[in-house]
């Protein structure tokens, strides 16, 4: 299903995840759960690498998509710099409180990239053209 589901479209991935949550305790829908998050995955990371999603989008794409992958995150330079994607000049305040929390728990990016952390703050500071304000 997963190879069927990839590269396909984000957001009716994100919807079909959506309506499967709501059933997660079937362990049917744990097995159609785990595809859709496969094919989350992929078409994620390929359509933040095609600036195809938004700033929020990209935002909350790292931060699902790190639960499941927590270890590509640590490992993989390309997940460090999926945040290069970020259109600094549409940056707002919500955007910036989406990416310092998840939820009520401040995100922690270090933790995350680990060993690629300085790679993650680089690749934001070369999107920078200006310092107006």
């Amino acid at each position: 299903m997963a190879e069927n589901l990839n590269l396909k479209d984000y957001d009716k991935l994100i919807q079909l995840k959506s309506i499967f949550i709501e059933y997660e305790k079937n362990f049917k829908a744990k097995g159609i759960l785990k595809k859709l998050n496969e094919s989350i995955h992929c078409t994620g990371k390929k359509y933040i690498e095609e600036n195809k999603l938004d700033n929020l989008k990209i935002i909350d794409f790292i931060q699902e998509d790190a639960i499941s992958y927590y270890d590509s995150y640590k490992r993989d330079e390309n997940y460090s710099r999926l945040i290069e994607h970020i259109d600094l000049d549409k940056i707002n305040k919500q955007f910036i409180n989406r990416f310092k929390y998840y939820g009520k728990d401040k995100y922690d990016y270090k933790k995350l990239m680990e060993r690629n952390y300085n790679l993650f703050i680089n690749s934001i500071i070369k999107n920078v053209k200006s310092f107006n304000i």
